[in-house]
């Protein structure tokens, strides 16, 4: 696998997304971290902004959410297998990481990490720093005690990061 980190957006490298290995050019948008914002038209517009900037390079976004599967890993798996890459909005790293423990989706992107060429898991902002070995630090700018529905309350410290991914 293949990571596309940045800090905002697509980076100063966006052509980094795409893969000449890559089985096919559908990608999953992942914008859980922004599970906690209360406004549905400002969600929606950063959505299509997020599709906007990946379709511009050839890509096929398509919005997946990680809610949708939480306790069921069996089916996220299956439906991101069947995909290239993962792009993975900025938002509020403490809700994303809950929505990566509960959907089994941290698991799959540290298996994804040792075996799988032509996979790109791409992300900005928090999509970048949940990656990291830990939180800590990250309840500065982000709030460890926004419990969106169906998250429970668990504040969870520990980053995806582990030593099969190369950052």
């Amino acid at each position: 696998m293949k990571l596309h980190l940045s800090s905002f957006r697509l980076g100063e490298h966006p052509e980094e997304m795409r893969c000449a290995d890559a089985k096919n050019n559908r990608v999953a948008v992942i914008q859980n971290a922004r599970d906690c914002w209360t406004d549905s038209s400002k969600r929606k517009a950063a959505v299509k902004r997020e599709c906007d900037d990946l379709k511009s390079l050839g890509l096929e976004p398509q919005e997946f959410g990680l809610r949708p599967v939480f306790g069921r890993s069996e089916a996220m798996r299956k439906e991101i297998s069947s995909l290239a890459n993962c792009w993975v909005c900025g938002g509020d790293c403490c809700v994303l990481r809950r929505a990566y423990r509960l959907s089994g989706f941290d698991l799959l992107i540290s298996e994804l990490a040792e075996e799988e060429a032509g996979f790109v898991c791409g992300g900005y902002s928090a999509g970048a720093c949940v990656i990291s070995p830990t939180l800590e630090g990250i309840h500065l700018p982000d709030d460890p005690d926004s419990h969106p529905g169906g998250y429970g309350t668990e504040v969870l410290w520990d980053g995806v990061g582990c030593s099969t991914i190369r950052l």
